[in-house]
C-alpha cells in the first residue's frame, strides 16, 4: 500500500514539474514574441539620392505667380505658364543623380528627423514659350537648381508602420535661356547676355518682383521693406521605407505635391555621395 502512495505521489510530482515547465516555456516564448514585436529599430542619419524621370510628373506652375512683364526682356508678358521638368544628372554625385536630400537627426522609430536639399538639378523637358507686346514669341530653356540665398529644408517622420510622411520648403534657382531648339548653335555672348535668373530665396528678388509689378499696374506706391519669396512647398503621406543593411530604403516613388508644384522621384541604391 505505502508503494502505491509513494507511486501515485511520485507521478502527481513529475505531472506538476512538467506543468509548470511548459507553463513557463510558454511565458517565455510569448516574452520573446513580444521583445522581438517591440524591437526598436534604429536609422542613422544619412544622404539619399533621388533620379527625376523624363515623365511629365515634375512641374512648376506659374499661373498664380507670374513672372513678371519685361523679365525676359523689353516687351516680354507675363509668363502664366507651366514648367515642365526632367533631371539633369550631377556626375559628381554618382549616376543619373539629380537631387540629393539629407536626413540630419539618426533615431528609434519612429521619430523626426530634419531634412536638408543638398544638391539639385532640374531642367525643361521642352522649352517654355515666351509672348511679347508685338505678338512675336520666343523659346526660353529652364534650369532648376537651389538657391544660394536660402536654404532648403524640411522634415521627416518615420513612423513604425513601416511607412512616413515628409515636407520640404524649396527654394529654387531658375535660370533662363535662349532655347537651343530655336537656335541649336548659339553664342556664348547671346547666351550669357540674355540669361535671366530668379532666386526665389533673395530678398533682392522680391524687391525686383515687385517694383516690376508696380510699374505693371502703373502703381507708384513705394516699395516695401523686402520679405523673402514663398518657398515651393512640397509634401508627401504614407510613404513605405524599409530598413535594408542599415541603409533606409524608399520603397515606393516618392511624390511630393502642392497645389503649384510636384516632384516625383525614384531613390537611387546607396553609394558614396561625394562632398561639395
Amino acid at each position: 500500500m505505502k508503494r502505491i502512495i509513494s507511486s501515485i505521489l511520485f507521478i502527481s510530482f513529475v505531472f506538476l514539474f512538467a506543468a509548470a515547465f511548459i507553463v513557463d516555456s510558454s511565458v517565455a516564448t510569448n516574452g520573446e514574441k513580444a521583445a522581438k514585436k517591440t524591437q526598436q529599430i534604429f536609422i542613422p542619419k544619412g544622404d539619399d539620392a533621388f533620379q527625376t524621370p523624363d515623365n511629365g510628373e515634375t512641374l512648376d506652375d506659374f499661373s498664380e505667380t507670374p513672372i513678371p512683364a519685361e523679365f525676359f526682356g523689353q516687351g516680354s508678358l507675363p509668363y502664366k505658364g507651366t514648367v515642365v521638368l526632367k533631371g539633369k544628372p550631377m556626375p559628381d554625385y554618382g549616376d543619373n543623380v539629380d537631387c540629393v536630400i539629407t536626413r540630419e537627426n539618426s533615431g528609434t522609430v519612429p521619430f523626426t528627423t530634419r531634412l536638408r536639399i543638398r544638391a539639385l538639378s532640374l531642367v525643361s523637358s521642352c522649352p517654355i514659350t515666351v509672348s511679347y507686346r508685338d505678338g512675336h514669341t520666343e523659346k526660353w530653356d529652364v534650369a532648376v537648381s537651389l538657391s544660394p540665398s536660402a536654404a532648403s529644408t524640411g522634415a521627416m517622420t518615420i513612423k513604425a508602420d513601416g511607412t512616413f510622411d515628409s515636407r520640404l520648403e524649396v527654394f529654387p534657382l531658375f535660370t533662363f535661356a535662349p532655347s537651343r531648339d530655336a537656335d541649336p548653335q548659339p553664342s556664348a555672348v547671346s547666351q550669357e547676355s540674355r540669361s535671366r535668373e530668379l532666386d526665389t530665396g533673395s530678398t533682392m528678388v522680391q524687391m525686383y518682383l515687385r517694383s516690376l509689378r508696380n510699374k505693371e499696374s502703373g502703381s507708384n506706391a513705394e516699395i516695401q521693406a523686402p520679405t523673402l519669396v514663398v518657398p515651393v512647398k512640397l509634401a508627401s503621406t504614407g510613404t513605405k521605407w524599409r530598413l535594408v543593411n542599415d541603409n533606409f530604403v524608399i520603397i515606393d516613388i516618392l511624390k511630393e505635391l502642392e497645389k503649384l508644384a510636384r516632384h516625383l522621384v525614384i531613390q537611387i541604391p546607396r553609394g558614396p555621395v561625394q562632398p561639395f
